[in-house]
């Protein structure tokens, strides 16, 4: 390829924008036929809708004039939703404002807590409640972590992806974490020293490993979580109501054998489900640790290099590079070796991957914990910097 066609592929990327690949392709994605809930179904065309839309003028437009000179110019309104590539600059600047206003300078560790890739047929099926117990599991580890090995509780600020470099299933929880935290008595402030043996990748692995195999053979059991929407709505029968004749039972008596047995009862795990946990207890767990780094020494550092994760979406327009009206490549990150590499997949493909990672309606995906709970943040903030 010479230089000059280079070029022109290079302008030809910075006129593509992943909106556009999402409506010529959505309609032949058959996205009713991935297993999605009806819930989930609607949210993936509610959010389809607002990115195809936005910056179009379906969703209305506003008009800007100079007090000066009276000279007017149109704009066209934003979707302002999460998932879109356009309106993410925005959202992270406002977050990083909103961060440095109170957050602590002092050291911060960024560790990233990765889930198997067998759990991803479960976790498409489960979202919104495997989700959330992975923001608790995570959680629960650095919190139980910090209080056995330094008597303290850090801070944390956490926020959940979904996606690898090329829009395959992928989640992890990437974590700002304090280097070190106010001690279990409230008059001191406990570092953490960066060679920590309780911050070493197998701990904190085997950590968290077993804290999310109990949860989630927990609610395996109490028949919380579905294989697959379409499976369940093509098996599923009427349950079996239970009747009492007030005439033979005490109506106390009856009434609390109406109540257990309205309550979820714990059941044998089946073998789909014995096979699963098997799988993912034989396997090496991942969680990556990396140590305060000097070139993003002090908070508003981490807080500047972080925000990207905080506000990223699965793909930006930027690493689009071609679209021939059957097949989208784009770039990638190949991170085992390093190298910045191209894949070409069908467009159809392409919104069936970007789909996977439109999270559910109300689902918060940056949470915060420890001494950075929402709730009283402020005051422990000015006690921990006394």
């Amino acid at each position: 390829m010479t230089k000059q066609e280079k070029k022109e592929r290079l302008r030809t990327a910075r006129r593509m924008r992943v909106a556009e690949v999402l409506e010529r392709y959505r309609w032949r994605a058959r996205l009713g036929e991935q297993g999605y809930s009806a819930e989930q179904l609607s949210e993936v065309t509610r959010v389809l809708n607002l990115i195809t839309a936005c910056r179009t003028g379906k969703l209305g437009s506003h008009l800007f004039t100079c007090r000066g000179c009276e000279h007017k110019v149109m704009g066209l309104n934003k979707c302002t939703n999460r998932h879109c590539t356009s309106c993410g600059s925005g959202r992270r600047e406002q977050w990083c404002e909103e961060i440095n206003e109170w957050i602590l300078n002092c050291d911060y560790w960024h560790v990233v807590f990765t889930l198997p890739h067998e759990l991803n047929p479960l976790m498409l099926a489960n979202p919104k409640h495997l989700y959330k117990m992975l923001f608790r599991c995570v959680a629960h580890t650095l919190r139980q972590t910090f209080r056995r090995q330094l008597g303290c509780q850090p801070g944390m600020i956490m926020t959940l992806h979904t996606w690898g470099q090329q829009m395959n299933s992928h989640v992890h929880v990437h974590v700002i974490l304090t280097a070190g935290g106010l001690s279990t008595d409230g008059k001191s402030w406990i570092p953490l020293p960066p060679d920590h043996p309780g911050m070493s990748k197998p701990v904190l692995a085997a950590a968290f490993k077993r804290t999310y195999l109990r949860r989630l053979r927990y609610w395996l059991r109490r028949d919380e979580l579905v294989w697959s929407h379409l499976e369940s709505s093509a098996t599923s029968e009427p349950s079996a109501e239970i009747l009492v004749d007030s005439g033979d039972v005490d109506p106390t008596e009856a009434e609390a054998k109406n109540t257990e047995a309205e309550r979820p009862q714990r059941r044998e795990l089946t073998d789909r489900e014995q096979q699963l946990l098997k799988s993912i207890e034989a396997k090496g767990w991942i969680v990556n640790c990396q140590p305060p780094q000097l070139e993003h020494e002090g908070a508003e550092g981490i807080v500047n290099y972080l925000a990207g994760y905080v506000s990223g979406i699965a793909i930006g327009n930027c690493r689009l590079l071609d679209d021939d009206g059957q097949y989208v490549t784009f770039r990638y990150k190949d991170y085992t070796t390093g190298d910045v590499k191209t894949i070409r997949i069908p467009g159809p493909e392409f919104v069936r991957r970007f789909c996977l990672h439109i999270l559910p309606r109300g689902l918060q995906r940056v949470r915060y914990s420890g001494l950075f709970t929402t709730a009283r943040r402020q005051a422990r903030m000015d006690h921990c910097r006394k």
